[in-house]
C-alpha cells in the first residue's frame, strides 16, 4: 500500500461524511464535524481503524432520523457567519483544549504551575503598588490636596515641619482654599481591666474639612472645642468603636478615660479612613493659638503637619509661587528666624507614599521579570508540545481542518491553561500577600490596607487570558503550517525545524538574561546590608531591651512630677534579675531625634543653625557603650536644680572647636537667644543617630533632669538575653502607675532593623525572586538540551556508527547548550548594568556596576546552566547506534 492510500484508509468513511454534510445545518457542521474527526482519530490510535470506521457509521445512522426531522421543521439558515458560530466554535475550542490537558497531564500541570507561580508574584505585587498609589485616596477631590513643608537648606536637605507663626501665613495664602494642620499625641486608654497605649494625633479643628471627611457618627472639632475652659473631647477610629468599645450604638456622648482624664466621644471616623502619615484610633484637639504670643515658640520650634487644599483653578506651580511670596515676606519680617526659610508643597497623595515609592516599583519591576520568564518557559514548553503533535495536526489537516481553525485550537489550550494558572496565582496572592508583608515590608507600606480587590482580579484576569492567547499565538504559527506528506511520511527524527530550534533557544537567553537581572540586583542589596551591617553605630545594639512611655500631662503636671516617675523607673529597672543597667532618653538611636540651633555664649559667629537634641538621664553612655572621649558623663551628683550641663558628641566638638578645647564651653540650645548657657562637660563618641546608612549628626546631649520631656525612652542592658526582662518591665511600670501602658517595647536590634526595612524588603523580594528565576531558567535550560537530543537522536547514532567518540557527542550538546547561556549572560549583564542605577540611592557604599557581584551571579548561572545541560547531554553521549538507526 502506498502512503497515499495509507493516508485515505485512516480517514472517516467518505459516504458517512457526505451524509452528515448534507443533513447537519450550516450553523453547526464545522464543529460537530471536527468533533467526529477528533474522536476518530483518538479511536484509530487505540483501537484501530475498523473499530473507529464502525463506530462513525453508527454514530452517523443514529443522528439519520433527527436530522431529517430537523431539516423538514427548520428552514436552511443563512450561510455567513453569525454568532451563535462563534459561540458554538469557541466552547468547542474549549472542549478540545481541556480533553488535551487531560492527556498531558504532566506538561499541563507544568505550564500551570510555572504560570501560577508568576502570576501570583505579579498579582501580590500588583496588589501592594494599587493599595498604596493607585488606589483612590480617601478624601473628597483628593487631587487638590497638597501637604505643606518648611525646607530649610541650612538644617536639612529634606523639607520637614512648619512652625505656628509660618502656618498662620501659609494658611493666608490666595492659592489655598483651606488648611489644617496636626501633631503627634499620645493616648493612654484605661479602664477595669488595665491601660493600653492607642495611637493618637492632635488635630486643628479644620483638618479633617480640608480633607473633606464625614463623620460616620456624631461630628468632628469645632473652634469651641478649642476654647478655654470646654470640656475634653475626642473623635475615635472606627476600628477603636467596633473593637475595644463593643461597637456600643451611643457611642456618641460615651466618656471613656485618656490619659487619666475623662474624654467625651463626639465623632466617628469612616472606616475607611487613612491619615496621612500615620493610622490613629485617638484625635484630640489642638490649639496652636498660645504659641502665637511668644515669638520665639511661634517662628523657631517646627513641630505642625501642615495639608491645604487649592483653590480652584490653582495649579501646583502657581500655588510655589504664592508660598515663595509669602516666605519673602515672612524674611522680611522676621530676618532672625526666618531667613533661609522656604515653603514647599506636595501632592498629598506623593507626601502619603513617601520613601515606599522606589522599594515598591523596585519590587514590582521584579515581579514582572519573574512573569516575563515564566512566560518565556511556558512558550517554550507549548511549542515543543505542537512539534511533538504534528502528525496529528497533520491528520487534522488532511480530514480539512483550515490552518486558522488549527491555530484557534492551540490558542484555546493556551487560554485555558494560562487561566488555570492564572486562578491559582490570585488564590496564592489573596491569602499570601499580607502574611509575607507582615514579616518583610517596611513601616511604610500600610499592611492593613492591603488585600486583593477587583482592580486586582481583574488585573489577573486580563493577565492570565493575554498570557494564554500569546502562549498559545506562537505556537500556533508554527504548528498550523502542517505538511501533511512530510508529517505522516516516516521521517528522520532529526529533522526538526531549524527555525523553531533557534526560537527555543531565544527563549532560554531571555530568561537568563532577565535572571542576571535580578540576581544582579539582590546580589546589591545583599552587599549594602552586609556593609550597614558592618557599620559601627557608635553603640552596641546587643543585649538591650527598650521601651517608652508618655506621661499623660493631665497627672503630671510639671517638671518635679516628670522627673520623679523616670527617675524611679531608671533606678528600679537598673536592679531588675538580670540587667547590668538602665537609662531613660527622650529618643532612641537610629530613629530621628529634634534638632535645635546652637549659639556659644559670647561668640555670635560660632553657630550651628542644626544640631541634634537628645536630653539624656545619668548612666546612658554607659548603657548603651558609647565612648566618653574627653571630660566626663552625667552622674547622681547631677541636680536638676544644679548647672546646667550637656555632653556634646565629636563631630559638634569637631566643627566648633578643631583645634579641641571643647570641655567648658558654654553654649545655648533652642530658639530664645536669651536662655541659660549649657557647659559641656563631656565629649563621646559620634553615633549614628539616623540610621546606619546615614551619617553621624552633631548632637547635644542635655542632662534629662533638667529638660525634662513628657515622653521616656527606657534602655536596660542586659546580662544575656532580653526575652527575661520583658515581663519584669512591665511590672515596673505597672507598679509605677497601673494606668500608664508601654509601648513599642523590643530589642534594640529590631530598632535597628526597622531602620534598614527599605533594603531588606528590596533585598528579601529580589533574592526570592532571583531563585525563582534560577529554577525556572534551569527548567527551561534543561527543557530545551533534552528536547534537542530526542530530536537529534538518529544523528547521534550516525556519528556514534561512524567513529566518533561518545565524549564528542558529549562536547557538542554541550557547546551547542551553553551558547544560548553564554548569550543569556552576556545581555543580561549589559540590561543590569543600565537598570540597577534605579536601585542605587538604595545602595550603600556599594557602587551600582559591582564587578564582583556582576561575575559572581554570572558565574553562578553558567554553572547552573551547565549541569542542566549536562543530563541530557549525557544521555545523548550513552545513545545506542544500532538501536537508533533501528528505530528510524
Amino acid at each position: 500500500m502506498t502512503g497515499t492510500e495509507s493516508a485515505h484508509s485512516d480517514q472517516p468513511p467518505r459516504a458517512a461524511r457526505a451524509i452528515l454534510r448534507c443533513l447537519l445545518a450550516d450553523a453547526d457542521r464545522a464543529f460537530l464535524l471536527d468533533d467526529l474527526d477528533e474522536e476518530f482519530v483518538l479511536l484509530v490510535a487505540h483501537e484501530g481503524i475498523r473499530a473507529a470506521r464502525r463506530r462513525y457509521w453508527t454514530q452517523t445512522l443514529r443522528s439519520i432520523p433527527s436530522l431529517v426531522a430537523h431539516r423538514i421543521h427548520r428552514p436552511p439558515t443563512s450561510p455567513s457567519f453569525s454568532a451563535g458560530t462563534m459561540r458554538s466554535s469557541i466552547v468547542t475550542d474549549l472542549r478540545h483544549a481541556a480533553r488535551a490537558a487531560l492527556r498531558a497531564p504532566l506538561t499541563s500541570l507544568t505550564v500551570i504551575l510555572t504560570l501560577g507561580l508568576g502570576l501570583g508574584v505579579t498579582t501580590a505585587i500588583f496588589s501592594v503598588v494599587n493599595a498604596v498609589m493607585l488606589r483612590p485616596l480617601p478624601y473628597a477631590d483628593a487631587a487638590s490636596l497638597v501637604r505643606v513643608y518648611e525646607l530649610v537648606p541650612a538644617w536639612s536637605p529634606l523639607p520637614g515641619q512648619v512652625a505656628a507663626a509660618d502656618y498662620e501665613a501659609y494658611g493666608a495664602s490666595p492659592a489655598f482654599d483651606k488648611i489644617g494642620a496636626y501633631g503627634s499625641a499620645s493616648a493612654a486608654y484605661s479602664d477595669d481591666r488595665g491601660a493600653v497605649a492607642l495611637p493618637a494625633l492632635r488635630v486643628t479643628p479644620s483638618w479633617l474639612d480640608v480633607l473633606g471627611v464625614r463623620p460616620a457618627a456624631g461630628r468632628f472639632f469645632t473652634d469651641a472645642d478649642i476654647a478655654t475652659g470646654a470640656a475634653p473631647t475626642i473623635v475615635i477610629s472606627h476600628r477603636l468603636w467596633q473593637g475595644l468599645l463593643g461597637g456600643d450604638p451611643r457611642v456618641v456622648g460615651r466618656t471613656i478615660t485618656i490619659n487619666a482624664r475623662r474624654n467625651t466621644i463626639i465623632g466617628v471616623l469612616p472606616a475607611n479612613f487613612r491619615a496621612v502619615t500615620s493610622d490613629p484610633d485617638v484625635l484630640v484637639p489642638l490649639d496652636y493659638r498660645p504659641m502665637l504670643l511668644d515669638v520665639n515658640e511661634a517662628h523657631k520650634y517646627h513641630w505642625m503637619e501642615a495639608v491645604a487644599r487649592l483653590k480652584p483653578c490653582v495649579s501646583l506651580d502657581q500655588a510655589r509661587s504664592a508660598l515663595t511670596v509669602v516666605a519673602t515676606r515672612m524674611t522680611a519680617q522676621f530676618p532672625e528666624s526666618n531667613t533661609g526659610h522656604y515653603g514647599v508643597i506636595t501632592p498629598l497623595r506623593d507626601a502619603m507614599v513617601g520613601n515606599a515609592a522606589r522599594p515598591l516599583w523596585i519590587s514590582f519591576g521584579a515581579a514582572v521579570f519573574v512573569l516575563l520568564i515564566a512566560c518565556a518557559n511556558v512558550a517554550n514548553v507549548m511549542l515543543a508540545r505542537t512539534m511533538s503533535h504534528r502528525k496529528e495536526l497533520a491528520v487534522r489537516s488532511a480530514l480539512g481542518a483550515t490552518r486558522s481553525r488549527l491555530a484557534s485550537l492551540m490558542v484555546a489550550e493556551g487560554t485555558v491553561l494560562s487561566v488555570i494558572g492564572g486562578a491559582l496565582g490570585v488564590t496564592l496572592a489573596l491569602f499570601g500577600t499580607r502574611p509575607v508583608l507582615a514579616v518583610l515590608s517596611p513601616p511604610e507600606i500600610p499592611i492593613r490596607e492591603i488585600h486583593v480587590d477587583l482592580v486586582t482580579l481583574a488585573f489577573g484576569a486580563v493577565l492570565s487570558v493575554l498570557i494564554g492567547v500569546v502562549a498559545g499565538a506562537l505556537p500556533a504559527l508554527f504548528g498550523s503550517d502542517t505538511r501533511v506528506s512530510e508529517a505522516l511520511a516516516k521521517q528522520p527524527r532529526g529533522s526538526h525545524r531549524g527555525m523553531t530550534s533557534r526560537l527555543r533557544a531565544s527563549f532560554v537567553s531571555v530568561q537568563l538574561a532577565l535572571a542576571m537581572v535580578l540576581l544582579v540586583g539582590a546580589g546589591l542589596m545583599i552587599r549594602t546590608l552586609a556593609r550597614l551591617g558592618d557599620t559601627n553605630l557608635g553603640f552596641d545594639p546587643g543585649q538591650l531591651l527598650t521601651f517608652s512611655v508618655a506621661l499623660p500631662s493631665e497627672k503630671y503636671q510639671n517638671d518635679t512630677l516628670m522627673n520623679a516617675f523616670f527617675d524611679a523607673l531608671r533606678d528600679r529597672l537598673s536592679a531588675l534579675p538580670g540587667a547590668r543597667g538602665a537609662a531613660v532618653a527622650s529618643n532612641l538611636p537610629m530613629q530621628n531625634n529634634s534638632t535645635a540651633s546652637l549659639v556659644v555664649a559670647g561668640r555670635p559667629d560660632l553657630t550651628l543653625p542644626s544640631v541634634g537634641y537628645l536630653p539624656v538621664s545619668r548612666e546612658y553612655f554607659r548603657t548603651l557603650r558609647i565612648a566618653v572621649t574627653a571630660g566626663r558623663e552625667f552622674n547622681d551628683m547631677d541636680r536638676a536644680t544644679g548647672p546646667k550641663i550637656v555632653v556634646v558628641n565629636e563631630r559638634l566638638a569637631k566643627q566648633l572647636w578643631p583645634g579641641g578645647g571643647a570641655l567648658g564651653q558654654r553654649i545655648v540650645l533652642g530658639p530664645d537667644p536669651t536662655a541659660a548657657p549649657l557647659t559641656i562637660v563631656g565629649v563621646v563618641g559620634d553615633v549614628r543617630q539616623n540610621g546606619p546608612a546615614a551619617p553621624a549628626p552633631p548632637i547635644a546631649y542635655p542632662l534629662m533632669r533638667q529638660d525634662v520631656w513628657g515622653t521616656g525612652c527606657a534602655m536596660i542592658r542586659a546580662s544575656g538575653d532580653v526575652a527575661p526582662l520583658i515581663d519584669a518591665a512591665r511590672r515596673v511600670v505597672k507598679e509605677l502607675d497601673p494606668a500608664l501602658p508601654i509601648q513599642t517595647l523590643a530589642p534594640m536590634t529590631d530598632v535597628v532593623q526597622t531602620s534598614i526595612a527599605a533594603q531588606r524588603f528590596s533585598m528579601l523580594l529580589l533574592a526570592a525572586f532571583g531563585g525563582i528565576a534560577i529554577v525556572l531558567a534551569t527548567i527551561g535550560v534543561y527543557g530545551v538540551i533534552a528536547y534537542t537530543v530526542t530530536m537529534r537522536v538518529h544523528e547521534f547514532g550516525v556519528r556514534l556508527a561512524l567513529g566518533a567518540q561518545r565524549r564528542d557527542v558529549l562536547r557538542l550538546v554541550l557547546v551547542n547548550g551553553m551558547r544560548p547561556v553564554g548569550a543569556g549572560v552576556i545581555v543580561g549583564a549589559i540590561a543590569a548594568a543600565g537598570v540597577t542605577r534605579f536601585v542605587s540611592a538604595m545602595l550603600y557604599e556599594v557602587d551600582p556596576i559591582d564587578p564582583p557581584t556582576f561575575v559572581a551571579v554570572g558565574a553562578m548561572l553558567v554553572l547552573v546552566a551547565g549541569v542542566a545541560s549536562y543530563v541530557p547531554a549525557r544521555a545523548a553521549a550513552r545513545t545506542d547506534p544500532l538501536a537508533s538507526l533501528r528505530e528510524q
